[in-house]
């Protein structure tokens, strides 16, 4: 028995074609980060709006005595929002945000310099992670990226 394989010049050019093309759009991909620049604006919204429920993993309740002085400075936002800085920097929606979309690179988050201390904790203050994305999101993200260089389309 033997096997027979046929590949015609057309064939060829085809396949040179597409190879072509996914090369091409791998080289900017500033279309995708940006859509995974918003969603990340999305997921961080909702985190703070579920003060972290949303990805699974709720922070941990305020001290008595800290919410109490929250509600007497009128300051109670939510957890990690004493004067929305963080959440603002986070969603795209004041000074602070991280966001810097290029054709070769995406960069989030904050820079609001206390941030990192509620996501590592301190020996006074509990952790809450405000930078956890759920793996489903993190999965969605390499989703869109593998179908935009194979196809030019996010969905």
């Amino acid at each position: 028995m033997t096997l027979r394989i046929d590949i015609s010049p057309i064939d060829v050019e085809r396949n040179v074609r597409v190879m072509h093309g996914m090369g091409q759009r791998a080289q900017n991909l500033y279309v995708p980060f940006t859509y995974i620049a918003d969603d990340f604006e999305r997921v961080m919204a909702r985190q703070f709006a579920t003060q972290g429920a949303s990805t699974g993993a709720p922070w941990r309740p305020l001290s008595d005595k800290w919410h109490q002085h929250k509600i007497d400075v009128g300051k109670n936002h939510g957890i990690l929002q004493y004067n929305q800085a963080l959440v603002e920097s986070l969603t795209g929606e004041g000074p602070g945000s991280a966001r810097d979309v290029r054709a070769d690179s995406v960069t989030l988050g904050s820079t609001i310099w206390y941030g990192i201390f509620h996501v590592e904790g301190t020996r006074k203050m509990p952790r809450r992670n405000w930078m956890r994305i759920p793996a489903n999101t993190r999965r969605h993200w390499v989703a869109v990226l593998n179908r935009y260089i194979m196809t030019g389309r996010l969905f």
